[in-house]
């Protein structure tokens, strides 16, 4: 009997080594660009969720518009850029429109060919302001 609970222990031990060691790391790569990022200047806000950025895949946003005093009028594929360290993407698709007092939708980008510390969607125009989001 003591030999199965020593054994039982010594599984339980390897275990909580394992998922404390290789998990956590885990952890903060895919976490690492999580998290909706607002900015709200001259009547507009603007709400900016990253769904996907893993190296090697498709960079995918959902960004939602919100005006009351004017038109979301703009072409975000054409004043839209992603910042990785230096390395400037344009977006190739987004499904949310254009017009209007309220959009929504999935900006994406291609392939990532890295993935840096940090990211920065930038768009250039809108309402009047630059508009950063930093991750």
């Amino acid at each position: 009997m003591k030999v199965i609970l020593g054994i039982i222990f010594l599984v339980l031990i390897i275990a909580v080594v394992i998922f404390l060691k290789k998990p956590k790391a885990l952890f903060q790569e895919e976490g690492k660009f999580v998290g909706t990022r607002t900015d709200n200047q001259g009547g507009i806000e603007i709400a900016v969720t990253p769904q996907k950025i893993s190296k090697g895949e498709r960079a995918v946003f959902t960004v939602v518009f919100t005006t009351h005093t004017g038109d979301l009028n703009f072409d975000l594929i054409k004043i839209a850029t992603l910042n990785l360290d230096g390395e400037i993407l344009k977006p190739i698709a987004w499904d949310g429109g254009s017009g209007g007092h309220h959009l929504e939708g999935a900006l994406t980008f291609d392939q990532l060919k890295k993935i840096s510390d940090k990211i920065v969607l930038e768009m250039e125009d809108i309402g009047g302001f630059r508009r950063s989001f930093v991750w």
